[in-house]
């Protein structure tokens, strides 16, 4: 495993991972379901929230990636970490066949928001392995990118700070999953709240009644308990005690009512015993501690009104991690009798304190922070953040291998706009597009992104089952508004229109500039298309052609004649497959001759002689 113990390499870019910008990050209206993942130190923990409400409604435990994972394709690879309804979302089935960019980029294209937002939670630590110092952030990090490098999707990360503006980060404790548990158990319970976080380590942190932090600490868990004994003072020492034995003995105090004695004989059950009483008494004396200053708070703050009556100040300690069960046992008033309570020490009765336990409550921070920011009006004057918005989720094009001569153009590739990345600007912004095809991706600068929304705008769809999939007729409306607002923005852009609109209206087409072409004889230049014709004019009769029309259909139709001719222009007579007929010259006739070589695909005719 490649994971915190720093065994093998990762060397996947995380720089697809950003931090989150909120409320603009936030999911969108029309986003019903996004992933939140939370890093602990061997295991990620990942929940499905949906619905308007960011409601968290399935979680599920998976260790970091092995070498060999890292070889296979990230698809295919991504399909042993993830459940058969996160599968069908993103590939569309669960079979590991179809765990492929290309499913992947279908599936999206039908979301009214196509990238999948993820959240996640990585806590920055710095451990030493083999005498070198890394960071744990980075190799979670570096995994996590690595599944989702070949999948349309915003990878946020969510710190501290954006539970707790005011933190410092001077502590360690106040890591961004601890951050979120605490976040998320003050939104569940309110405040003042106690947060004990048990795991490897035993962690705690507090809000006042106001929700301010004013601190915590850390100590060994009790693994590490054991395993410090075991492995500084020797097997000929003390023996190894394996959690499972732990719990074992755990349970038979409990149900036989015989507290573990702290006066024992046999060394195993004296290290058990040791190690639960100190366990006990600390967090008890934490809980007691808590609850006093708390009180002590409250007393300055009622004393003006002479009110006694505190009750709906009652304090919650909440527990989460991986030994939650074990430390509720021991926030009961008689530790339920895994240990004998410390004399003279009082525990807070019910009426005090409210004990909660619950190893959600990372999840259920992100899912309050996240319906937070998604319930905040945008600033609808912002027309920056605005037109951010508005480009996810619109189609582009592009063309490649293009040639003036007409049996040699190349397929069009449309796909869908998946990312923005923020520049110093709007005008510095950047942008990526899935294609449709196998789920390439490609940046694109704002120049570019104008070129793809106007290719598109000419090549349109290819069949009315695409059309319906991506919304053509909604999102060329939206696609136009965002081309007006790059042209009033950008003034490279506005440059941009004026020649293409010059281009558009000579040509008829913005193929022949804004396709890559392949010209036989390196070096030589192409002619602008002209009225005047070369060769035989009737080489092209029995070629089909297709042509779009005012009521944005596209017809399908062959050349059967060649109408008119004079030394000026020459006309070719189409017949539709509809009945219909006209006559085209040159011009008209290279724009329905590409069109046909773009969308023959569609032609029912297909191989009944062009």
């Amino acid at each position: 495993m490649a994971d915190a113990t720093g065994n093998g390499s990762v060397s996947h870019s995380t720089s697809c991972i950003v931090d989150a910008v909120f409320p603009f990050d936030a999911p969108s209206i029309d986003e019903k379901l996004f992933l939140s993942i939370s890093c602990g130190e061997d295991t990620m923990k990942w929940t499905i929230n949906e619905g308007d409400n960011s409601t968290p409604t399935f979680s599920w435990t998976t260790p970091y990636l092995e070498n060999t994972e890292r070889t296979l394709p990230p698809c295919m690879t991504m399909n042993r970490f993830l459940p058969d309804q996160l599968l069908i979302y993103i590939f569309g089935s669960v079979d590991i066949k179809e765990s492929t960019p290309k499913h992947a980029a279908k599936m999206s294209a039908s979301r009214k928001t196509p990238a999948l937002s993820v959240f996640l939670l990585v806590p920055k630590i710095t451990i030493s392995s083999d005498g070198l110092t890394d960071t744990v952030m980075e190799r979670h990090e570096a995994d996590i990118a690595f599944l989702f490098q070949d999948i349309p999707v915003r990878l946020l990360r969510i710190t501290s700070h954006h539970f707790f503006p005011n933190i410092t980060p001077q502590q360690p404790m106040l890591s961004s999953n601890r951050a979120a548990a605490l976040y998320g158990a003050m939104m569940e319970h309110g405040s003042p709240t106690l947060l004990v976080d048990a795991g490897v380590t035993i962690t705690y942190l507090a809000v006042d009644q106001c929700s301010s932090i004013i601190g915590g600490g850390v100590g060994t868990g009790l693994k590490l308990r054991f395993v410090a004994l075991f492995d500084y003072c020797g097997v000929e020492s003390y023996p190894q005690i394996h959690y499972e034995m732990f719990q074992k003995a755990l349970e038979e105090a409990m149900q036989e009512t015989k507290p573990l004695p702290l006066f024992e004989n046999e060394t195993t059950l004296s290290m058990m015993a040791a190690a639960v009483s100190e366990v006990a008494g600390q967090l008890r004396s934490i809980a007691n501690q808590f609850l006093a200053r708390v009180r002590s708070a409250e007393a300055t703050t009622v004393s003006s009104n002479n009110n006694s009556n505190n009750n709906h100040n009652k304090v919650t300690i909440a527990l989460t991690g991986d030994d939650t069960p074990f430390v509720q046992s021991l926030f009961r008033a008689d530790c339920s009798h895994i240990c004998k309570p410390e004399p003279g020490t009082n525990f807070p009765s019910s009426d005090k304190i409210n004990v909660v336990a619950d190893k959600n409550l990372a999840s259920k921070g992100i899912s309050h922070l996240l319906d937070t920011m998604r319930r905040l009006d945008k600033d609808t004057s912002n027309v920056a953040e605005n037109l951010r918005g508005m480009v996810l989720g619109l189609r582009g094009a592009r063309a490649e291998s293009l040639v003036v001569e007409l049996d040699h153009i190349s397929d069009i590739y449309r796909g869908t706009i998946v990312r923005v990345f923020r520049g110093r600007n709007l005008e510095s912004d950047s942008y990526e597009i899935v294609f449709d095809n196998a789920g390439e991706k490609k940046g694109l600068t704002q120049i570019e992104l104008y070129d793809a929304f106007r290719l598109y705008e000419e090549v349109k769809e290819t069949s009315d089952e695409t059309k319906t999939l991506h919304g053509a007729g909604s999102n060329q409306k939206v696609s136009r508004i965002v081309q007006e607002q790059l042209v009033n923005v950008n003034k490279t852009v506005a440059k941009r229109k004026q020649v293409l609109d010059g281009i558009k209206e000579s040509e008829g087409s913005l193929l022949s500039v804004l396709g890559t072409p392949t010209i036989s004889k390196r070096g030589t230049k192409r002619n602008r298309p002209n009225k005047s014709v070369t060769g035989d004019p009737k080489a092209y009769l029995n070629k089909r052609i297709a042509k779009w029309f005012e009521d944005d259909e596209l017809y399908f139709g062959t050349i059967d004649q060649v109408s008119r001719q004079d030394e000026k222009e020459t006309w070719w007579h189409v017949v539709y497959d509809d009945g219909d007929e006209e006559e085209l010259e040159i011009r008209q006739l290279r724009r329905a001759l590409q069109d046909y070589e773009i969308n023959k695909s569609a032609d029912v005719k297909l191989g009944s002689g062009k």
